[in-house]
Protein backbone atom coordinates (compact mmCIF):
# COMPACT_ATOMS: atom_id res chain seq x y z
CA UNK A 1 0.00 0.00 0.00
CA UNK A 2 1.52 4.01 -0.51
CA UNK A 3 2.53 5.31 2.35
CA UNK A 4 -0.32 8.26 1.70
CA UNK A 5 -4.09 7.66 0.96
CA UNK A 6 -4.16 9.75 -2.30
CA UNK A 7 -8.41 10.22 -1.75
CA UNK A 8 -7.82 12.14 0.79
CA UNK A 9 -7.80 16.00 -0.21
CA UNK A 10 -5.98 16.86 2.92
CA UNK A 11 -3.15 14.77 1.99
CA UNK A 12 -3.13 17.55 -0.72
CA UNK A 13 -3.52 20.69 0.86
CA UNK A 14 -1.46 20.05 3.76
CA UNK A 15 1.72 18.94 1.70
CA UNK A 16 1.40 22.12 -0.37
CA UNK A 17 0.79 25.46 1.83
CA UNK A 18 1.76 28.79 0.11
CA UNK A 19 1.23 32.37 1.20
CA UNK A 20 -1.24 33.65 -1.31
CA UNK A 21 -0.43 37.26 0.09
CA UNK A 22 2.97 36.96 -1.09
CA UNK A 23 2.28 35.16 -4.56
CA UNK A 24 -0.37 37.91 -5.26
CA UNK A 25 1.37 41.05 -4.30
CA UNK A 26 5.04 40.59 -5.25
CA UNK A 27 4.61 37.67 -8.26
CA UNK A 28 1.37 39.40 -9.97
CA UNK A 29 1.63 42.81 -9.01
CA UNK A 30 5.12 43.08 -8.03
CA UNK A 31 4.67 45.03 -5.01
CA UNK A 32 5.33 44.84 -1.18
CA UNK A 33 2.61 43.23 1.03
CA UNK A 34 0.61 46.35 2.35
CA UNK A 35 0.67 46.29 6.12
CA UNK A 36 -2.29 44.87 7.72
CA UNK A 37 -3.06 42.71 5.38
CA UNK A 38 -4.11 39.42 6.85
CA UNK A 39 -2.21 36.43 5.41
CA UNK A 40 -4.29 34.06 3.72
CA UNK A 41 -2.52 30.38 3.83
CA UNK A 42 -4.12 28.17 0.65
CA UNK A 43 -3.36 24.79 0.04
CA UNK A 44 -3.18 22.73 -3.48
CA UNK A 45 -5.08 25.56 -5.22
CA UNK A 46 -4.18 26.00 -9.13
CA UNK A 47 -3.61 29.89 -8.57
CA UNK A 48 -0.56 28.89 -6.38
CA UNK A 49 0.30 25.81 -7.59
CA UNK A 50 0.94 27.65 -11.18
CA UNK A 51 4.06 29.13 -10.32
CA UNK A 52 5.69 25.88 -9.06
CA UNK A 53 4.50 24.07 -11.71
CA UNK A 54 5.99 26.86 -14.42
CA UNK A 55 9.29 26.55 -12.16
CA UNK A 56 9.17 22.77 -12.49
CA UNK A 57 8.86 22.80 -16.41
CA UNK A 58 11.25 25.17 -16.92
CA UNK A 59 13.85 22.84 -14.67
CA UNK A 60 12.93 19.92 -16.83
CA UNK A 61 13.48 21.19 -19.90
CA UNK A 62 16.36 23.20 -19.31
CA UNK A 63 18.22 20.28 -17.30
CA UNK A 64 17.04 17.39 -19.55
CA UNK A 65 17.53 16.48 -23.41
CA UNK A 66 13.85 17.09 -24.14
CA UNK A 67 13.45 18.11 -27.59
CA UNK A 68 10.18 19.69 -28.94
CA UNK A 69 8.34 17.44 -30.89
CA UNK A 70 8.98 14.53 -28.37
CA UNK A 71 6.22 12.55 -26.34
CA UNK A 72 6.06 12.87 -22.97
CA UNK A 73 3.77 10.75 -20.29
CA UNK A 74 3.19 12.79 -17.02
CA UNK A 75 2.61 10.00 -13.67
CA UNK A 76 1.09 10.95 -10.59
CA UNK A 77 -0.06 14.25 -12.33
CA UNK A 78 -2.69 15.71 -10.40
CA UNK A 79 -5.14 18.23 -12.25
CA UNK A 80 -2.15 18.39 -14.71
CA UNK A 81 -0.68 21.58 -14.09
CA UNK A 82 2.70 20.03 -15.17
CA UNK A 83 1.72 19.27 -18.73
CA UNK A 84 -0.11 22.93 -19.16
CA UNK A 85 3.17 25.04 -18.07
CA UNK A 86 5.57 21.93 -20.53
CA UNK A 87 3.21 22.52 -23.12
CA UNK A 88 4.31 26.48 -23.35
CA UNK A 89 7.89 25.32 -23.65
CA UNK A 90 7.23 22.87 -25.92
CA UNK A 91 4.61 23.51 -28.48
CA UNK A 92 5.52 20.61 -30.96
CA UNK A 93 5.11 17.70 -28.23
CA UNK A 94 2.59 15.85 -27.34
CA UNK A 95 1.62 14.38 -23.61
CA UNK A 96 -0.62 12.15 -21.41
CA UNK A 97 -0.82 13.10 -18.11
CA UNK A 98 -2.34 10.66 -15.69
CA UNK A 99 -3.28 9.81 -12.20
CA UNK A 100 -5.23 7.14 -10.11
CA UNK A 101 -5.80 9.43 -7.31
CA UNK A 102 -9.62 9.16 -6.22
CA UNK A 103 -9.94 12.82 -4.82
CA UNK A 104 -8.15 14.07 -7.54
CA UNK A 105 -10.84 12.45 -10.10
CA UNK A 106 -13.58 12.92 -8.46
CA UNK A 107 -13.04 16.77 -8.68
CA UNK A 108 -10.99 17.65 -11.65
CA UNK A 109 -13.46 18.90 -13.44
CA UNK A 110 -14.65 21.29 -10.84
CA UNK A 111 -13.53 24.88 -9.45
CA UNK A 112 -12.26 25.21 -6.16
CA UNK A 113 -14.44 28.00 -4.86
CA UNK A 114 -15.61 26.19 -1.46
CA UNK A 115 -11.52 25.76 -0.76
CA UNK A 116 -10.81 29.97 -0.94
CA UNK A 117 -13.91 30.27 0.69
CA UNK A 118 -13.28 28.40 3.46
CA UNK A 119 -9.89 29.44 3.34
CA UNK A 120 -11.03 33.43 3.66
CA UNK A 121 -13.29 32.34 6.14
CA UNK A 122 -10.04 31.33 8.45
CA UNK A 123 -7.74 34.32 7.78
CA UNK A 124 -11.30 36.18 8.70
CA UNK A 125 -11.58 37.91 5.37
CA UNK A 126 -14.98 39.23 5.76
CA UNK A 127 -15.34 42.37 3.29
CA UNK A 128 -17.66 41.12 0.60
CA UNK A 129 -15.95 43.58 -2.00
CA UNK A 130 -12.26 41.81 -1.28
CA UNK A 131 -13.43 38.56 -0.66
CA UNK A 132 -14.91 39.14 -4.64
CA UNK A 133 -11.04 40.08 -5.42
CA UNK A 134 -9.59 36.94 -4.44
CA UNK A 135 -12.11 35.06 -5.78
CA UNK A 136 -11.25 36.94 -8.96
CA UNK A 137 -7.71 35.95 -8.18
CA UNK A 138 -7.71 32.75 -7.61
CA UNK A 139 -10.96 30.91 -9.09
CA UNK A 140 -9.49 30.19 -12.75
CA UNK A 141 -11.85 27.58 -13.98
CA UNK A 142 -11.98 24.07 -13.54
CA UNK A 143 -8.91 22.55 -11.95
CA UNK A 144 -7.88 20.46 -14.56
CA UNK A 145 -7.74 22.22 -18.16
CA UNK A 146 -5.91 19.32 -19.76
CA UNK A 147 -7.45 16.17 -19.89
CA UNK A 148 -5.94 13.76 -16.82
CA UNK A 149 -6.37 10.05 -17.48
CA UNK A 150 -7.65 7.93 -14.85
CA UNK A 151 -4.97 5.54 -14.95
CA UNK A 152 -2.11 3.42 -12.68
CA UNK A 153 0.12 2.36 -15.40
CA UNK A 154 0.55 -0.57 -13.45
CA UNK A 155 -0.57 -3.32 -16.16
CA UNK A 156 -0.37 -4.03 -19.94
CA UNK A 157 -3.39 -2.54 -20.69
CA UNK A 158 -3.13 0.38 -18.84
CA UNK A 159 -0.29 1.27 -20.05
CA UNK A 160 -1.55 0.56 -23.55
CA UNK A 161 -4.47 3.44 -23.11
CA UNK A 162 -1.98 5.24 -22.10
CA UNK A 163 0.45 4.77 -24.93
CA UNK A 164 -2.64 5.38 -27.15
CA UNK A 165 -3.19 8.68 -25.66
CA UNK A 166 -0.42 9.36 -27.48
CA UNK A 167 -1.32 7.73 -31.02
CA UNK A 168 1.22 5.38 -29.44
CA UNK A 169 0.94 1.60 -30.32
CA UNK A 170 1.58 -1.01 -27.68
CA UNK A 171 4.85 -1.90 -28.68
CA UNK A 172 6.00 1.01 -28.98
CA UNK A 173 7.77 3.40 -26.48
CA UNK A 174 7.43 7.01 -25.68
CA UNK A 175 10.00 9.44 -25.17
CA UNK A 176 10.00 11.17 -21.91
CA UNK A 177 8.07 9.28 -18.68
CA UNK A 178 7.87 11.98 -15.82
CA UNK A 179 6.72 11.15 -12.64
CA UNK A 180 5.70 14.23 -10.64
CA UNK A 181 6.39 13.95 -6.87
CA UNK A 182 5.32 10.46 -6.45
CA UNK A 183 8.22 8.60 -5.37
CA UNK A 184 8.16 9.53 -1.75
CA UNK A 185 4.38 8.22 -1.29
CA UNK A 186 5.89 5.03 -1.92
CA UNK A 187 7.20 2.61 0.12
CA UNK A 188 10.39 0.93 -1.75
CA UNK A 189 9.12 -1.86 -3.51
CA UNK A 190 6.61 0.40 -5.20
CA UNK A 191 9.13 2.50 -6.26
CA UNK A 192 10.93 -0.15 -8.40
CA UNK A 193 7.29 -1.37 -9.57
CA UNK A 194 6.87 2.10 -10.55
CA UNK A 195 10.31 2.30 -12.37
CA UNK A 196 9.75 -1.07 -14.21
CA UNK A 197 6.19 0.20 -15.54
CA UNK A 198 7.74 3.12 -16.58
CA UNK A 199 10.06 1.92 -18.32
CA UNK A 200 7.68 -0.65 -20.41
CA UNK A 201 6.33 2.76 -21.29
CA UNK A 202 9.34 5.19 -22.52
CA UNK A 203 12.35 5.31 -23.47
CA UNK A 204 14.09 7.75 -20.60
CA UNK A 205 12.51 7.42 -17.10
CA UNK A 206 12.82 10.47 -15.17
CA UNK A 207 11.16 11.03 -11.50
CA UNK A 208 10.95 15.19 -10.17
CA UNK A 209 11.55 14.14 -6.43
CA UNK A 210 12.67 15.42 -2.94
CA UNK A 211 16.16 13.65 -2.66
CA UNK A 212 18.81 12.62 0.10
CA UNK A 213 21.33 15.62 0.09
CA UNK A 214 24.71 14.92 -1.46
CA UNK A 215 26.84 16.40 0.87
CA UNK A 216 25.72 13.68 3.53
CA UNK A 217 25.48 11.10 1.30
CA UNK A 218 28.14 9.03 3.53
CA UNK A 219 26.34 9.02 6.92
CA UNK A 220 22.97 7.24 7.99
CA UNK A 221 20.41 9.18 6.63
CA UNK A 222 18.29 10.72 9.39
CA UNK A 223 15.26 14.15 9.84
CA UNK A 224 15.47 16.45 7.97
CA UNK A 225 17.91 14.81 5.23
CA UNK A 226 15.90 11.71 4.82
CA UNK A 227 15.30 11.13 0.91
CA UNK A 228 11.98 10.52 2.14
CA UNK A 229 11.45 13.16 4.57
CA UNK A 230 10.80 17.05 4.24
CA UNK A 231 10.03 18.78 7.36
CA UNK A 232 7.49 21.47 6.15
CA UNK A 233 5.10 18.19 4.67
CA UNK A 234 2.41 17.28 6.54
CA UNK A 235 1.13 14.59 7.05
CA UNK A 236 3.13 12.72 4.79
CA UNK A 237 6.04 13.42 7.67
CA UNK A 238 4.40 11.56 10.26
CA UNK A 239 3.73 8.78 7.92
CA UNK A 240 7.14 8.63 7.00
CA UNK A 241 8.89 8.74 10.24
CA UNK A 242 7.15 5.50 11.47
CA UNK A 243 8.43 3.54 8.46
CA UNK A 244 11.57 0.89 9.02
CA UNK A 245 13.33 1.27 6.06
CA UNK A 246 15.85 3.94 5.88
CA UNK A 247 18.29 1.70 4.19
CA UNK A 248 20.10 3.40 1.10
CA UNK A 249 21.63 6.47 0.67
CA UNK A 250 20.15 8.11 -2.51
CA UNK A 251 17.15 7.59 -4.59
CA UNK A 252 19.44 6.59 -7.27
CA UNK A 253 20.80 3.88 -5.73
CA UNK A 254 17.08 2.30 -5.67
CA UNK A 255 16.70 2.84 -9.50
CA UNK A 256 20.04 3.32 -10.50
CA UNK A 257 18.38 3.16 -14.45
CA UNK A 258 16.36 5.91 -14.32
CA UNK A 259 17.01 9.76 -13.71
CA UNK A 260 16.61 11.99 -10.88
CA UNK A 261 16.33 15.40 -11.17
CA UNK A 262 15.76 18.02 -7.57
CA UNK A 263 13.85 20.74 -7.53
CA UNK A 264 15.37 21.80 -4.08
CA UNK A 265 18.82 21.46 -6.15
CA UNK A 266 18.19 23.54 -8.87
CA UNK A 267 16.74 20.69 -10.70
CA UNK A 268 20.43 19.09 -10.65
CA UNK A 269 19.10 15.67 -12.60
CA UNK A 270 21.33 12.87 -12.11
Amino acid sequence: MPLVDASDPAVYHLNHVSEANRLWYNHTLNTSIPVGEPQLLVGYIRFARLFTARNHAKGLVVGLPIKDGDSIILSGAGFGWLEEEMRKLLPASTFVSYDNGGWVNSVKATDETVEVDAMLDGAGIVDPIKRSDWHGRMVTGPRAVVTVENEHGGSNPSRNRIKGRLGLQANQNADWFISEQVLAWLDDAECESLSASAHRMADNVVHLTSVFLASKASEQEQNPWNWKHQDSLDPTTALLESQPWYTTTSWKALLPEDVIVAPSFKYRAV
